[in-house]
């Protein structure tokens, strides 16, 4: 399912406050015309010929920032039967690869690896031990590429935050 540009930022206007996550982590941003993973930009437009003259003005359209994090999502029952801490594992992998990326990418042309923001959606029994294991890793390991947080979705916003996803992760 393909989100219309104008609900993405939408969307995430109305996430924000619910992310628990120090904001340093996203780009700079100025809610409500720019979120950490939109901005509203100015596109000129090129018809320098047309005789209505209505159509030269610039158009303002939101877009996706190039600096956005990665979002990837997945939906959990947060029981022993799924095996969370393989994806902490991953995670951490992450983490460590991407940081490498960056410091041999400063002062050069090399390509760093995005930042990610992994939404991990669902309630259930181990919820609350999971979350305290991976504030604890981040903290220990001081993560700066990776940041995890559980988030709870009103029905109609599932589908459009996974249409805005890199990946979805699914556990069987």
């Amino acid at each position: 399912m393909k989100i219309p540009t104008p609900l993405k930022p939408q969307l995430f206007v109305r996430l924000i406050p619910f992310m628990d996550e120090d904001l340093s982590f996203f780009p700079k941003y100025k809610l409500p015309s720019n979120t950490p993973f939109t901005e509203v930009i100015k596109s000129p437009n090129h018809l320098s010929l047309a005789s209505d003259t209505s159509y030269l003005a610039p158009r303002t359209m939101p877009s996706l920032r190039h600096e956005r994090p990665a979002l990837l999502i997945t939906s959990t029952s947060w029981t022993p039967d799924e095996d969370f801490s393989m994806l902490l594992d991953a995670l951490r992998i992450y983490e460590v690869k991407a940081r490498s990326q960056a410091t041999k990418g400063k002062g050069s042309m090399k390509k760093v690896l995005p930042k990610v923001l992994m939404f991990v959606t669902g309630k259930g029994p181990l919820r609350a031990h999971y979350m305290r294991e991976l504030q604890r890793i981040k903290e220990e390991e001081q993560w700066e590429w990776v940041r995890c947080m559980s988030l709870w979705l009103e029905p109609d916003d599932y589908p459009r935050l996974l249409g805005m996803c890199i990946v979805f992760c699914y556990w069987l």
